[in-house]
């Protein structure tokens, strides 16, 4: 995908602007004009995902009532994400009311059915660990070698905080994120395009078994394939 038709959060966090504001209302724009032609994710009848108790890791859907620790959150490792994820996001320049509209956005969105965001904690934590997303599989890719977009429910992109990429129990999750993405969701297959950059997660996948089946050059990530 271009920068020009972003549609997932992890694509339209790669435009960069000296604004903030400008940032957001980009990503807004752009994201309702994708929900505009993008079906929901959820079949007519089905219910989205709620909060799910894993063995280690809790998720549950991003509410406007965790602005505050969400920034936190991505504040804490703002430069290290910065470089790992390839969105040009999180940046120092995001203020708390920025980060309040973008939740808000979120929040909508997952209401409209159109993408869903989820924040992770760790089990007896009240901070956040990292964040989930998921939303419709982006046509942009159709040049990638080995690729239909057709084949794919979904496509998943997360980030995680320096201090819990470190802590005790992080060889647990992601397994426990995709037993989640298993057992609550409908989807036959998704697509995890993961930045070339962001080694604690190819790790994390070879550890698991996983293999990249492609890669796109364009964003510069690696693609595996779910489950």
């Amino acid at each position: 995908m271009n920068e020009a038709t972003l549609s997932t959060y992890g694509q339209h966090m790669r435009l960069t602007t000296r604004s903030p504001w400008l940032l957001l209302m980009l990503v807004v724009g752009l994201l309702v004009i994708a929900g505009v032609v993008q079906a929901n994710l959820v079949s007519t009848g089905e219910e989205p995902a709620t909060s799910w108790d894993g063995e280690h890791w809790l998720i549950m859907p991003l509410k406007e009532g965790d602005s505050a620790a969400y920034y936190e959150a991505h504040q804490s490792s703002a430069r290290y994400l910065y470089n790992v994820l390839g969105w040009g996001w999180p940046t120092r320049k995001i203020s708390p009311e920025v980060n309040l509209d973008m939740v808000r956005h979120h929040v909508s969105q997952q209401q409209a059915q159109y993408s869903f965001t989820y924040v992770v904690r760790a089990r007896g934590e009240r901070d956040i660990a990292g964040a989930i997303y998921i939303n419709p599989v982006s046509a942009e890719r159709q040049h990638i070698a080995n690729f239909d977009a057709k084949a794919y429910g979904a496509e998943l992109t997360f980030w995680f905080t320096e201090k819990i990429e470190a802590s005790e129990h992080v060889d647990t999750l992601l397994s426990e994120i995709f037993t989640w993405l298993n057992d609550e969701w409908q989807f036959s297959a998704v697509l995890l395009p993961v930045n070339k950059n962001y080694s604690f997660i190819h790790q994390q996948m070879e550890r698991l078994e996983y293999i990249a089946f492609s890669e796109d050059f364009d964003s510069g990530e690696l693609l595996y394939r779910l489950p």
